[in-house]
């Protein structure tokens, strides 16, 4: 439970037009004020960052009396959670997190594509005689459950002809998987980025990557606050906006240190 606190990407510009309009059609179901907006944050989508370091969405919706309430997911699995909770209104996943959260019944909906990134690949350590798919058979793979790098490394086993029933999988959030690749505990790990680029510059070895096996990069929300919060949703789908924008003119523009002090930020001890 949460308490208070890339590599490229292409724009999906028409897929967030779309999301406008359909806000813009259920206005009038709105069913009064929002006190406070819970939404996340998360690593593996860098324009919930630049929204929250700028304060944004903080601007937008002091004028209707909503607060904002950062709360961080840590992978896809975790903010579906969330939302299944209720704990957020707004949560980032990846589209195949989004649509296994639809199929399993929650009531979740996504409003808002971000890109498509290539945010997954397979690594191992630099000194490892790992250097195919395909000389995963018997292998042990730090995998997170529910999320894109675990849809990445299945379809990837299956391409190699392979399955999940011929490696052995361990059940790890994103971070410690990376940590369990370090400390040999695994023989690879199928990761995500910006956790996988660090693990990169610090010698590990992606070896296998495509493009393709990467799903969209989506921002979702609850049936109950896009039914009675239209207003609320669609300031979210514009600040996005903004912040796509914003990160296409400044590629390369370092984070501040810190995020803006305007932000009431949550994190999650739990990875």
């Amino acid at each position: 439970m949460p308490t208070s606190f890339s590599r490229s990407a292409a724009s999906v510009t028409a897929v967030g037009t779309a999301a406008l309009l359909a806000l813009s059609a259920c206005g009038d179901d709105a069913d009064g004020e929002l006190d406070t907006l819970n939404i996340d944050f998360a690593t593996y989508n860098p324009l919930s960052l630049v929204i929250l370091e700028h304060g944004w969405l903080e601007e937008e919706l002091e004028e209707i009396g909503t607060d904002v309430q950062w709360i961080q997911s840590h992978g896809s699995n975790q903010a579906n959670e969330y939302l299944r909770a209720d704990e957020l209104h707004v949560g980032s996943t990846a589209g195949s997190a989004a649509l296994l959260n639809r199929s399993v019944g929650a009531d979740t909906h996504t409003f808002y594509v971000e890109s498509q990134p290539e945010w997954s690949a397979l690594v191992t350590s630099e000194d490892s005689d790992i250097e195919s798919v395909e000389d995963l058979e018997g292998a042990s793979v730090a995998a997170t459950l529910a999320t894109d790098p675990f849809f990445f490394l299945a379809r990837s086993l299956d391409e190699a002809g392979l399955s999940l029933d011929d490696i052995e999988v361990q059940a790890l959030q994103h971070a410690d998987g990376r940590q369990a690749l370090e400390n040999g505990d695994v023989d690879a790990w199928v990761s995500l980025d910006p956790i996988m680029g660090d693990a990169e510059l610090g010698g590990a070895e992606l070896f296998s990557r495509e493009v393709d096996f990467n799903t969209y990069s989506t921002v979702n929300a609850t049936g109950d606050f896009l039914e009675n919060h239209p207003e609320v949703a669609q300031t979210v789908v514009n600040v996005y906006e903004q912040a796509r924008q914003w990160a296409e003119e400044n590629p390369r523009r370092p984070r501040r240190s810190s995020p803006s002090t305007q932000a009431s930020i949550s994190t999650s001890q739990s990875w």
